[in-house]
């Protein structure tokens, strides 16, 4: 009996820690300007990215997973800083305004609880 007792407890501690779910969130640029700019992404523990950006193409700067699904994207910006430039020109569009991010939610799994947030920072020649 207490054999079976402890296999029980077993399979439902498997079973309820495997319930709690997880929330990945990605951070995505894209030049949509006619020249290529230079990207510099930095947390606040470290540097993510230095980088360069082709015109018409999109990099990831950031991967984050937690545990636990939120449906809550949450703050954009909270923990980067950018720079990005073209020769000597600056992006006078605000990559560290979250009204200037657009954020795609989707949940991928109801049991256990799974979500992805994409954070995509868009801009072209006129906001240089």
């Amino acid at each position: 009996m207490y054999k079976l007792i402890r296999i029980v407890a077993l399979i439902a501690i498997v079973f309820l820690t495997s319930c709690e779910g997880s929330t990945r969130k990605t951070w995505q640029i894209t030049n949509n300007s006619s020249f290529k700019v230079a990207l510099s992404v930095d947390s606040l523990s470290q540097e993510l990215v230095t980088n360069s950006i082709a015109p018409g193409t999109t990099e990831t700067i950031l991967v984050t997973d937690t545990r636990g699904g939120s449906s809550h994207p949450g703050p954009i910006t909270e923990w980067l800083s950018f720079t990005i430039q073209s020769g000597y020109s600056v992006l006078t569009k605000d990559p560290l305004n979250d009204s200037n991010w657009s954020v795609y939610s989707h949940q991928t799994s109801k049991v256990p609880s799974e979500y992805t947030h994409s954070f995509q920072f868009y801009f072209d020649d006129s906001d240089f």
